[in-house]
């Protein structure tokens, strides 16, 4: 007879280092998801950061609050690939224009020395009304993938 027939102590040993296994197992999974989201939020964070670094940029040097927001939604078509029209792009774009102008009135505020509007809950009311919308995250969207080019050879 083999030596676990005689000893029931070895079940529950084995019973422990399957329970261990799965326990780090477990884990695993949960650290991965958890990194997962980590690095999805650095990345929105710095794809935000990016966006409006460029929108302010665009913002602060018209004289007219309409050719700033021209000019920062049509940063923000740029940065997304948007060279054609469509009734989501048009949706989306009239969505942010309250985005622009914060960030037009942010600018102009500081050098005329009036109040500032909210840029940071424009921009959140912004996302908010995205996640409403549509199935992912704003930010997603700058996640261009390029399909692979065959190469041919002739």
């Amino acid at each position: 007879m083999a030596a676990e027939a005689h000893a029931p102590f070895l079940a529950v040993l084995q019973a422990a280092a399957d329970n261990a296994a799965e326990a780090e197992a477990q884990f695993r999974r949960d650290a991965n998801q958890r990194f997962s989201a980590l690095e999805a939020a650095r990345a929105f964070a710095h794809r935000r950061l990016n966006l409006m670094r460029t929108i302010a940029n665009a913002a602060a040097q018209p004289e007219s609050e309409v050719i700033a927001v021209a000019n920062a939604l049509a940063v923000l078509r740029e940065k997304l690939g948007w060279h054609g029209d469509s009734e989501a792009r048009s949706e989306v774009l009239s969505n942010f224009a309250p985005v622009a102008r914060a960030v037009a009135g942010s600018i102009s505020a500081r050098d005329d020395g009036g109040s500032e509007p909210d840029v940071m809950t424009t921009l959140a009311e912004f996302e908010a009304w995205y996640a409403q919308h549509h199935p992912g995250p704003f930010w997603a969207l700058f996640e261009q993938h390029f399909p692979e080019t065959p190469v041919v050879d002739f």
